[in-house]
């Protein structure tokens, strides 16, 4: 089960279910669960537990840790069904691995960007928080483009799939970052050509990834502002899909409208057009993509579409063929149409 499925109801190793108060005083405790989450991967002890079960006693032994104090934190984060717990022994979730560098990106963010005194500003000035505008930028990004290269790679198979992408030849990564998203797709499609665009802030993380690869030929970087399409040029001709990962939420409503007016006029007919992103369903259960709300507020955005909806706004943009697909480890969705 990967983490950003875990709910409060899972049954605890005792048979007992996790009876977590709906109060606002039980809420308002719950960040000590993220934080013991966090404490735990910087120990080491999530990745140490994730091949098999592993006493306190041993998981303290074998990382020089304090067993009388690990024990009840190892107790806490398996209540809430996050860890297995037989008998005295823990282990992680099946696949962890794959999320520890996004666990260490979210303990950043929670140390310094997103607080509750900045969501406090950012409601009360209507001003986002741009964390790459901080002060402790230089040591966040490292720690940012190696949660995007997690991500990317369990992004990438699906996009391959759903947007056929093995029959394209050029594609485009609008806010492409580091580069990690397209390094992923060469890895399963090495004939595909790309062209990541992002800000100049992100060139350096960008041709520091490619080069370590040897992709220079194959990925090259554009620097462009998305929230301004007509700094995208002449980018938009000669590909086959144009790909935007994590991004659309990071746009307002009018930016995101613009930008896709701009693919839609000056992209090539019948290319197509992919989106990925942590869509909400206000209407399932609560879940892990519900807390994303906070991000759009950091952003200064609101960011309230469904993925059926995004659908329905691209078709009335001039878009077709529009539709999504979710998939199982994936916490978001992918929408795909067609110019």
């Amino acid at each position: 089960m990967a983490i950003s499925e875990a709910k409060f109801e899972t049954a605890v190793a005792a048979g007992q279910p996790c009876a977590f108060e709906r109060s606002i005083w039980s809420w308002a405790n719950a960040y000590k669960i993220s934080f013991s989450i966090f404490a735990l991967n910087e120990l080491g002890v999530l990745k140490f537990i994730a091949q098999d079960f592993h006493a306190a006693g041993e998981v303290a032994a074998q990382l020089g840790l304090n067993e009388e104090l690990l024990q009840p934190l190892l107790e806490l984060v398996a209540s809430v069904g996050v860890l297995q717990q037989s008998g005295q022994a823990f282990r992680a979730p099946q696949g962890i691995e794959t999320t520890l560098p996004l666990l260490v990106m979210e303990s950043r963010l929670s140390a310094s960007h997103v607080t509750a005194s900045q969501i406090a500003q950012v409601i009360r000035t209507g001003k986002a928080a741009d964390i790459f505008q901080g002060p402790n930028v230089t040591e966040y990004i490292p720690v940012f483009t190696a949660a995007m290269r997690s991500s990317a790679r369990t992004l990438a198979p699906h996009l391959l799939r759903f947007g056929n992408l093995r029959h394209c030849r050029r594609i485009l990564d609008l806010g492409g970052a580091d580069g990690s998203l397209a390094l992923a797709l060469r890895h399963l499609a090495p004939h595909l050509s790309i062209d990541v665009v992002d800000l100049p802030r992100m060139q350096a993380a960008f041709e520091k990834n490619i080069n370590d690869y040897g992709a220079g030929a194959a990925i090259q970087f554009h620097a462009a502002d998305l929230r301004r399409p007509e700094s995208l040029g002449g980018l938009l001709d000669n590909v086959d899909t144009i790909i935007i990962s994590n991004v659309i939420h990071l746009l307002t409503s009018l930016e995101r409208t613009e930008l896709y007016r701009a693919i839609r006029q000056h992209g090539p007919k019948d290319a197509s057009f992919l989106v990925y992103d942590q869509f909400i369903d206000h209407d399932a259960p609560l879940n892990a993509t519900h807390c994303m709300a906070v991000d759009w507020i950091i952003n200064g955005v609101q960011f309230r579409e469904t993925p059926q909806q995004l659908c329905k706004i691209l078709e009335a943009g001039g878009f077709y063929d529009a539709q999504y697909r979710c998939f199982r480890g994936l916490p978001g969705a992918v929408v795909a149409a067609r110019l």
